[in-house]
């Protein structure tokens, strides 16, 4: 077994040849509910590069992926219809940008624990589909909670928001729209988080931009005085 470094994610060499990585016990939960104080191991993945090829490199924050559909290798469009995006390896540290009230919605949006809690066998891969998708922007159960995170990507205004961290996930989008397509479409897809700067990383900038405003008004009061 061979473990390698961050920085050689963007080797397609090292990727091929049998790349692991960790997922640290705390942010990740393979019932796909988000619990964060599961007594559990570190999880170990073996990188599948036959199906994942190299990863997409992610540097903003936030972020939505944007997709282009073809037909026999030809572009046909952007990819216009909306989507519900989950972390294969069930990875909880990052969410999305808007809430209910955010996205408009005037009934509650549907989000994976009440997805999957209305399934005989729970699975992230049926759980939110095109077959049981029910829109916010339509009657429904009542708008109690605007303030959960609204969970559909889709029109670029929702994006995905990560914390200061580092890391590769593997996303699995699939599409919700019902009148895009009669086909139950979806892609997986890796990236890697990278340029979220640990908070210590953080508060350092942060400091370091306050000292040099101070330089600056203190060096334009000195000025100001010997010019009087």
């Amino acid at each position: 077994k061979k473990k390698v470094r961050d920085k050689e994610l963007t080797r397609e060499a090292a990727l091929r040849n049998n790349f692991r990585y960790t997922i640290s016990h705390n942010i990740f939960d393979l019932h796909f509910l988000a619990r964060k104080d599961i007594q559990q191991d570190n999880l170990q993945i073996k990188y599948n590069f036959t199906n994942l090829g190299c990863p997409l490199l992610i540097y903003k924050n936030p972020w939505v992926p944007s997709f282009k559909l073809q037909e026999s290798n030809r572009f046909q469009e952007h990819f216009p219809a909306e989507f519900v995006p989950f972390e294969t390896n069930g990875r909880h540290n990052h969410d999305c940008l808007l809430t209910a009230r955010d996205a408009n919605c005037i009934s509650q949006p549907q989000n994976w624990t009440s997805s999957l809690a209305e399934q005989e066998s729970p699975g992230p891969h049926t759980a939110c589909t095109r077959r049981n998708y029910v829109s916010c922007k339509d009657n429904g159960p009542e708008l109690k909670w605007p303030s959960v995170k609204y969970q559909v990507l889709g029109g670029r205004k929702n994006k995905i928001t990560f914390p200061p961290y580092n890391g590769l996930y593997i996303f699995k989008d699939i599409v919700m729209d019902v009148f895009y397509s009669y086909c139950d479409l979806s892609i997986t897809f890796s990236g890697y988080v990278y340029s979220t700067f640990p908070r210590n990383f953080a508060h350092f900038w942060a400091s370091l931009a306050v000292l040099l405003i101070l330089l600056f008004i203190l060096t334009r009061y000195s000025l100001s005085y010997l010019s009087v």
